[in-house]
Parts: structure tokens; sequence; C-alpha cells
């Protein structure tokens, strides 16, 4: 099968200082499997949060990359849909139940309170294919 698979081993839905956050991106480099490791962290830098990517950049030893925008949300959302649809897509049963049920809700409802989680896992999943943006400005 030619497209990718993606394998989900960790997943945190909570508010964490600074702090915490570096200390987590660390952690989930240090502790994925051996067979999976992580090989790229993406950080979501939005609104104002370059300086948080920075300093995970310098915290974690792999290569970081800073996302400042996701243009075309929903483009976005309906291209990652097949991905789940054609099981592309498998989650470790160690993580908690409660967080697999609110990571599915978040992605199978358009309109939920929360999408953070959905959000971060999306960013994560690089199905290749251009963004209107890049269309429209005449790149590949």
């Amino acid at each position: 099968h030619s497209e990718p698979v993606y394998f989900i081993d960790a997943v945190l839905m909570e508010r964490l200082s600074m702090d915490d956050r570096i200390k987590t991106a660390k952690e989930f480099v240090t502790s994925s499997r051996p067979d999976r490791r992580v090989r790229r962290v993406k950080v979501e830098t939005i609104a104002g949060f370059d300086d948080i990517g920075t300093l995970i950049a310098k915290a974690v030893l792999v290569q970081c990359e800073k996302v400042p925008s996701v243009p075309d949300k929903i483009l976005n959302l309906e291209r990652k849909q097949p991905i789940f649809q054609n099981g592309r897509i498998f989650i470790n049963e160690a993580i908690p139940l409660k967080i697999i049920t609110e990571v599915e809700n978040q992605i199978t409802n358009n309109k939920q309170t929360h999408d953070d989680g959905r959000d971060a896992i999306f960013l994560c999943l690089d199905d290749g294919g251009p963004s209107m943006k890049s269309w429209v400005q005449g790149a590949a």
C-alpha cells in the first residue's frame, strides 16, 4: 500500500506550563519505542508562540519544525479524514481510554468546544499535499 501508516504512541490533553511543555516534548522523543523512534517534532507557533517553538527546538534531540500557521483549516481537515477512514492510523492501547475517546470526539465532530488534540494530531499527519495557499501562489 503506498499510503503512509501512522502510529499514535502518546497523547497528552491538558494545560501545561511552558516548562512542562518543553519537558513533555523531550519525554515524547526520549521515551519513543525503539522500532518507532521520533525523528521530528512539529510545534504549533501560531499567535505569538514562536518562543515555545524555539525553546522546544533547543531542548529536543531531533529536528524541530515550527509551524507558524495552518492555512485552509477546513481543507486540511478534509484531506486528513481519509487517513483515518482508510485504517492508516493506529493508536497505542496504553493511552488512557478517556483520552482516546476525547480524540475520537474531536476528530468526528465538527463543532466541539475544544479541538486542540485533533489539531495537534493533524499537524503531525503529513499528507504530502500542497495547501490551497500554495496553489493560489502557484508554488508546488
